[in-house]
């Protein structure tokens, strides 16, 4: 695309900018695919029914989460929305190192799991043009997987190979 388009592309989602919602950079510059809003989204965070919060987690509380700003918020469940910057703040360094190389591309089998951290997962991090749709297939796949319905998974040293040729794609294409 061309850089008129990148400006011109905002203006064609003026719900996006009046709800705070758009990237601090141009979109020719974010690491993302273009997203689909589902049905009356913009309508819910302008009445109240959505809260959008730009912000950062810095820590778990008891019950939710304590944010950048201050504020407590009470979380039965806790989605990370990273959005434009893919980072994991949260994680704690000796986690953040296994999964994020130093240069910052992530270290996930199939851009979801990590073969020494089983218990976490994550999804949306493949950086894809269908984002949404490749999101909900590795959602149900690591649905499956937390389940225990994945017994043949490959063995670890395969699937550092498997990541590292991914990479090496991602790099290269």
């Amino acid at each position: 695309m061309t850089p008129i388009v990148f400006q011109i592309i905002p203006c064609l989602h003026p719900t996006q900018s009046s709800c705070g919602l758009l990237p601090e950079q141009p979109m020719n510059q974010a690491n993302c695919g273009i997203s689909i809003a589902p049905p009356d989204f913009f309508k819910y965070i302008h009445s109240g029914k959505i809260q959008a919060i730009k912000t950062s987690i810095t820590k778990f509380i008891p019950d939710g989460v304590e944010l950048a700003n201050g504020q407590q918020l009470h979380a039965d469940i806790v989605i990370f929305g990273t959005g434009f910057r893919q980072e994991l703040p949260f994680l704690e360094e000796e986690y953040r190192r296994q999964v994020i190389d130093e240069d910052g591309n992530f270290n996930l089998y199939r851009y979801l799991i990590h073969p020494n951290i089983p218990q976490m997962g994550f999804v949306g991090y493949n950086s894809s043009f269908y984002s949404q749709l490749t999101s909900e297939v590795g959602a149900w796949w690591l649905l499956e997987y937390v389940k225990g319905n994945l017994l043949l998974l490959p063995s670890p040293p395969a699937i550092y190979q498997e990541i590292a040729a991914d990479i090496y794609w991602m790099k290269t294409r």
